[in-house]
Order: structure tokens, then sequence, then C-alpha cells
């Protein structure tokens, strides 16, 4: 089985994180670790075919379930590193509001085998205002920070593009798969391979520098 370059580029920032676990396990990062591994091992089985990721030959039921689950995770991280009190408290309230809109919209709206587009939209607001509030923070701070040598703007220039990218083409998605199916599933492919490449190789390169315990 051929597996495509995006898998390695998971599987890569799995390893790197791994490797250097020491350097971030007094930190929220330490939390990566166990997501990378459930990320690698629900991309293997779907390229791979497992039998029991797939009903009526369709896994958009797990789909929704790990892309749910990364704008959770994603929540939680930013959860930690943004200091502003009334900021946290919109992403706790959001999380929830977010988690039973999901529910909602797989059960009564779009379903549990189709992807939850209208929801993955609103995760993707939610981040990329998320991504807004740290970025400002990290500009108003007073302490010396190299930017490049921070793990947490890497992983969140890496979030930026994903989230960004993805919102954008999703929102195409009902004009593009109209027009030509084939130029969607194309265009998908691309969009797709190249925002996962870039985000886990900003992940990648995030473990790699070491970051003093949050006090």
């Amino acid at each position: 089985m051929k597996l495509p370059i995006y898998f390695w580029f998971e599987l890569l920032s799995l390893i790197v994180c791994l490797v250097n676990y020491k350097k971030i396990k007094e930190t929220p990062l330490r939390w990566f670790l166990p997501f990378l591994a459930i990320i690698v091992t629900y991309e293997y089985g779907i390229l791979s075919k497992w039998d029991f990721f797939f009903i009526d030959k369709r896994n958009h039921w797990l789909a929704n379930i790990i892309s749910t689950l990364e704008i959770l995770f994603y929540s939680f991280i930013f959860y930690q590193y943004i200091n502003s009190i009334k900021v946290k408290k919109i992403i706790l309230y959001s999380s929830v509001i977010f988690l039973l809109f999901t529910i909602l919209n797989i059960v009564l709206i779009q379903g549990y085998n189709s992807f939850h587009t209208i929801t993955y939209r609103i995760g993707s607001i939610l981040i990329i205002w998320y991504l807004y509030h740290y970025f400002r923070q990290l500009l108003k701070t007073e302490e010396e920070i190299i930017l490049v040598k921070y793990p947490m703007f890497w992983i969140s220039t890496g979030l930026l593009f994903f989230f960004l990218g993805f919102f954008f083409y999703l929102s195409a998605f009902d004009f593009i798969a109209y027009q030509s199916i084939k130029t969607h599933a194309y265009l998908y492919k691309i969009i797709r391979f190249t925002l996962i490449i870039q985000m886990y190789a900003f992940f990648s390169i995030s473990f790699i520098w070491k970051q003093k315990p949050m006090k």
C-alpha cells in the first residue's frame, strides 16, 4: 500500500514530539503526543481501509468525531496559552456550545455519515478567532521573545494557514462540486494535502524548541 505524502508528515510530527517530549512535558504541549497518536492511527486506518472504520463504505462518521476532537483540542491549547480571563471564558463556553451544536447537526441535520461542513466551518472560525487573540497577546508582550524559537508561534502559524485555507475551501465547496466532480476531487486533494503538510511540518518545528514551564 502506497501512503500519501501528508501521512508521513503526520507521522514525522508524532515522532519529533516523542523524541523531544522532555522539552515539552512540563507544558500544555505534552498533550500533543496522545493527540497526534490518535490522528496517525486514524489516518493509517482510513488509508488501510480498516473495516470497522467504514459504514456503508464511508468513513464520515469517524471523520466527524476526529475533526470535532481537533477543534476541541486546539481550543484547549489556546485556553492554556491565552492570558485574558475574558477570552478564556469565551473559549470555554464556545467549546461547549460548539460540541452541542455539532452533535445536533450530526444527529438531526447533516447526518452521521456525511461530513459536518456546517459546524466545521463554525469551528474553523472559532480557531481563527483564538489565533487573533493569541497573536495580539504576543504583540503586546513586554517580554523579549524570539518568535522563531517559540513553539506556540509555529503551532499557531500552522493552524492559521490550515483553518483559513480550509474555511475558504469549504465555503466554496458546493459551487466547485456543482461545476465539476472531477475538478472538485482534484482541488480537494491538492488543497487538503498542501494544508496538512504545512501544518504538521510547523508542528514538528515547534517541538524542537525548548519552552519554559508555564507559571
